[in-house]
């Protein structure tokens, strides 16, 4: 290559390498806003504004007044930092049959899903005029392209009637969105609805694993759009790195530690299994987890269900695994864990290839797919040998000081609000929300908490309650009880002072049953809250108080390793003394608490020093001749 083209060639190589690192950043901080938002999910609200809203309503006035009511109750109860948008479809024609082709196309998206400004949205909702044909379908269409293309997003449906403009027909669309973006959910809500309109509507709903609400008067519908809004709003965010499991042991998808974001059927056959691999050597321990978001009608809710396959073909574990938290619902999740050491079964020990089938069973076998998160972790082989012993005796519960911090709870494990160990935090939570909270807890190290729910002045009796859950998602202490809006605290079932306390102890796997197994994994522990709907169809947000204390001496690690495929942490002079094993906790997320931010500007800063020596060096060599 002549002086001249490689000098050139060099210094775009150097300015493409500063554009890319000076644009990760960008990147960062949209990662950083996304979380700034509080978990929220963009949502559209699709409103019925055809000729029939025209008609009485059963408690008096007309539809459309009381569509307008509740739509002004909706946006007076959004979170200042929710994304709703609006749009109507019946509005620019009337409904003759000359006007069917149009009236089919009348469609106005009012705002899009931005940060939501409340005096536009019911100024513009006081203008409605009904008139006009009813395009579901076509409005379901509408509505889904507004929204992000990825991440949770929600559209809640507002309709009398059924589709009269089909082609397309509105269940197909709902299946169609549904097979596109596996987290976009569709809440459909019938406003005095005749049985054939009841049947799309619930069929659209149950399409995208969203649900169906009937609000057979003014009053229910005030009372229930908001709810059903405020439910999606928060929704559950699936996360990890896709992956299709395969139809038979022989043709499993191979996985690392890591998580993944597969699909599942809902089924009532066991034969109707997804499979997956782990490559394990000898003395390691294997985890294999699988989360299912459920409807928010608890009565839809089903069980993610395990199974393990050896090396050699055997049937490693014909028992589910299955921790589906019955008194908490919102997610349905299972946890297996499989020793290559030590297993029960013939065939199931030592290094090799191991299968796992997972399947979603249902009480609703014929809805569409749902998301599957699946977390792996292979932890390895551990000199027992001077361990602390296993205990099964919680710790007391320490009141932290100081003054509360605000947060606001994700509605995932992968939007978890972090807390930063023992203290007191606030929240508020409105009815029939699910919400997660982290926290960190090391070896040794134990994690309590309490959740006070503070007075509601709405009342009608509905259920809270919480779980704890390991880093592999094991559920192992969760408590419940009736919520009628007065004062409640959650304590705990394995103590009578707090929701867990028992230390994390390498030793805690073997010295306690299988159904009652303490702690034994270091690493983000997540805390789980959820509050039922309320049976007066309240929106207004339960004050929250948790209580965390993280207590405990750290202790020796029994191994240093990347358990779930996270990023290792360098040892800190926080380690345990003489021991050069130990370390920060394994991150689930694959993220280090350290500012994503500096590495990209240490190394952002070394690119553009680079750049600056290209540069002289080649006006040196111009100045020579030697360009």
């Amino acid at each position: 290559m002549p002086s001249r083209k490689r000098g050139t060639a060099i210094l775009a190589a150097a300015m493409a390498a500063l554009i890319g690192l000076l644009s990760m950043p960008q990147a960062v901080s949209a990662a950083a806003e996304k979380q700034a938002e509080g978990g929220y999910a963009p949502t559209m609200v699709v409103l019925d504004a055809s000729g029939s809203m025209t008609a009485a309503d059963p408690g008096g006035g007309t539809k459309i007044a009381a569509a307008k009511r509740a739509v002004h109750g909706l946006v007076d109860s959004a979170p200042a930092d929710s994304r709703v948008g609006l749009a109507v479809y019946g509005t620019g024609t009337g409904n003759s049959a000359a006007e069917k082709a149009k009236g089919c196309q009348d469609i106005h998206v009012l705002r899009g899903p931005e940060p939501i400004d409340k005096q536009e949205i019911t100024g513009a909702v006081d203008r409605l005029r009904p008139s006009g044909y009813t395009p579901i379908g076509r409005s379901l269409q509408v509505a889904a392209k507004e929204l992000p293309e990825q991440g949770p997003r929600s559209v809640v449906l507002v309709s009398d009637g059924e589709d009269t403009c089909a082609p397309p027909d509105p269940c197909e669309v709902a299946k169609q969105l549904a097979d596109a973006g596996i987290d976009l959910v569709v809440h459909a809500v019938g406003f005095s609805v005749d049985e054939k309109a009841r049947k799309q509507l619930t069929c659209i709903a149950q399409s995208t694993g969203g649900t169906y609400t009937e609000a057979p008067d003014a009053g229910s519908l005030e009372r229930s759009l908001p709810r059903v809004t405020a439910a999606a709003l928060r929704n559950y965010e699936p996360a990890g790195t896709p992956v299709r499991g395969g139809e038979s042991p022989s043709d499993a998808s191979a996985l690392k530690p890591g998580q993944y974001l597969d699909t599942v059927h809902p089924t009532n056959s066991p034969d109707d299994v997804q499979f997956y691999s782990v490559e394990a050597p000898r003395g390691s321990t294997i985890y294999l987890s699988g989360t299912v978001p459920e409807a928010r009608d608890r009565a839809a809710k089903g069980a993610v269900q395990i199974e393990s396959i050896g090396p050699g073909g055997q049937t490693c574990d014909k028992q589910v695994a299955q921790d589906t938290a019955a008194d908490v619902g919102g997610v349905a999740t299972a946890r297996l864990r499989l020793d290559t050491t030590d297993s029960d079964y013939a065939g199931c020990e030592g290094g090799g290839t191991y299968t796992f089938g997972v399947y979603y069973r249902s009480q609703q076998p014929d809805a569409a797919r749902k998301p599957l998160e699946l977390l792996v972790g292979l932890e390895p082989g551990a000199d027992t040998a001077g361990l602390p012993p296993a205990t099964s005796d919680a710790v007391p519960f320490e009141q932290p000081a100081g003054k509360a911090l605000p947060v606001t709870g994700g509605g995932s494990f992968g939007t978890a609000a972090t807390l930063d160990g023992s203290g007191r935090y606030t929240d508020g939570v409105r009815y029939g929300e699910f919400v997660f909270y982290r926290v960190r807890v090391d070896w040794g190290q134990a994690v309590k908490y309490r959740v006070h729910l503070g007075a509601s002045p709405v009342g009608g009796q509905t259920r809270a309650a919480t779980v704890l859950y390991s880093p592999s998602r094991q559920a192992f202490d969760t408590d419940a009880a009736d919520y009628s809006g007065d004062e409640l605290t959650l304590d705990g079932v394995v103590s009578d002072d707090g929701v867990g306390g028992i230390p994390v102890r390498y030793l805690n796997r073997d010295n306690l049953s299988a159904d009652d197994q303490g702690p034994s994994l270091a690493g983000w522990y997540y805390i789980g809250f959820r509050l039922d709907p309320s049976a007066r169809g309240s929106v207004d947000q339960v004050p929250v108080t948790l209580d965390v204390s993280v207590a405990g001496d750290r202790e020796a690690a029994p191994y240093r390793s990347d358990v779930f495929g996270a990023k290792r942490a360098a040892p800190t002079a926080a380690d345990t003394p003489g021991d050069q094993s130990a370390g920060e906790p394994a991150d689930v997320a694959g993220t280090t608490e350290r500012s994503p931010l500096l590495p990209w500007l240490a190394g952002g800063a070394a690119v553009v020093g680079l750049l600056i020596v290209l540069i002289g060096v080649l006006v040196h060599r111009r100045r020579r001749g030697l360009g």
